[in-house]
């Protein structure tokens, strides 16, 4: 059985046309009452997690600028450090003028009979003294001590002069051990000179 539709084509098109643009209107309208309250959600709960951020940003921030300004101080304190490495390095040492003085005070006391022709002063690391046999192994590989000492070498008219000379480099107070270690007659026996070494440990 056939039908035949004698409505005009004209209305036919509108008709169809208005039918599509109804179900569209609805279906957009059911979409964005759907879309609408999630987006809405979303937002919220976005500026929410943006609002609670703010304070860890700023605890980050501050956070940040802490760790450069420690890193700066850190720095700072290893200079001043190095500094006072320095400067305790020099202050350790003894005092040449004073040591100089000293020298030429006792050389002195020999009436002009001991003549100081040379000066030398060495400064070197030595394993600490051990007290317990025991703890000589941790001790050693541990301990140190740095030990200062100045050597005089001269000649004088006898022994004598030269005991008057060691005397006086004790009595200064300001070695800690002076010691004779050598007292040798020259090579001209009628000069009477004697040439002699003596070691001083601050």
């Amino acid at each position: 059985m056939s039908r035949i539709n004698l409505l005009p084509r004209q209305y036919r098109f509108q008709s169809l046309l208005w039918t599509r643009l109804r179900e569209w209107a609805v279906m957009c309208a059911v979409c964005w009452t759907i879309l609408l309250p999630a987006w809405w959600i979303k937002q919220s709960e976005f500026e929410t997690a943006a609002e609670s951020l703010d304070p860890l940003e700023q605890s980050y921030a501050s956070l940040v600028q802490l760790q450069a300004d420690n890193r700066r101080m850190r720095i700072r304190l290893n200079d001043v450090g190095n500094q006072e490495n320095v400067l305790g390095g020099l202050q350790s040492e003894p005092p040449a003028l004073a040591t100089v003085a000293a020298t030429s005070s006792s050389a002195r006391r020999g009436q002009g009979r001991v003549w100081l022709q040379e000066l030398s002063y060495v400064s070197r690391r030595e394993p600490a003294p051990v007290v317990n046999s025991a703890d000589r192994k941790t001790q050693a590989s541990k301990a140190f001590v740095i030990v200062r000492e100045l050597s005089l070498k001269g000649i004088g008219r006898d022994n004598i002069a030269i005991s008057k000379f060691v005397l006086a480099l004790r009595s200064t107070g300001l070695f800690a051990q002076v010691d004779l270690k050598a007292a040798i007659l020259g090579a001209q026996p009628e000069s009477n000179e004697i040439t002699y070494q003596v070691d001083c440990r601050f």
